[in-house]
């Protein structure tokens, strides 16, 4: 899932496999973890981060969220997730566009800012997006999700 904004700014999301936790106990849950690899540009810098940072009831509910988002629907202004690698909080919005504020805190913060001893929600991008862009980060989601090997090969051993 790849949000950019106008400038150039990009937030990117990968769901790359089920997190270790629920490799080793795959019959725990749900929620189950997700493995993602995410990365942060703006036209100056740029990082990246990964890990557990989503389980798999929060992968559905980000995609369902910019999913209503695009929609115009009606919908909270902000979504937070259990770690708060990562949230989004709509700024402003208009006919065509969402102006999305993402807060980036713990393993998501920048490695020249670590959080020890930060303020929260003193590290930001702000992507002005397109609500096409929202809807295609949506599928994608879904999209990635759906590529995640079956649980029945965690429990059965292979994968």
């Amino acid at each position: 899932m790849l949000l950019r904004g106008r400038d150039g700014s990009e937030f990117e999301i990968a769901i790359v496999d089920w997190g270790g936790s629920t490799k080793a106990y795959p019959d725990e849950g749900p929620p189950r973890w997700v493995d993602v690899r995410s990365k942060v540009s703006t036209p100056t810098v740029g990082w990246t981060f990964g890990g557990e940072c989503l389980d798999d009831e929060e992968v559905e509910a980000l995609s369902s969220w910019l999913q209503a988002v695009a929609d115009r629907a009606e919908v909270e202004s902000k979504i937070e997730f259990a770690e708060p690698y990562f949230s989004f909080h709509i700024v402003d919005s208009s006919e065509n566009g969402v102006n999305l504020r993402i807060y980036l805190e713990l393993r998501g913060r920048p490695p020249w800012s670590p959080s020890i001893e930060a303020p929260r929600r003193d590290v930001w991008i702000d992507l002005e997006v397109s609500r096409h862009d929202l809807r295609n980060a949506a599928s994608a989601l879904k999209e990635e999700t759906s590529r995640l090997p079956p649980l029945e090969t965690l429990r059965s051993g292979r994968k």
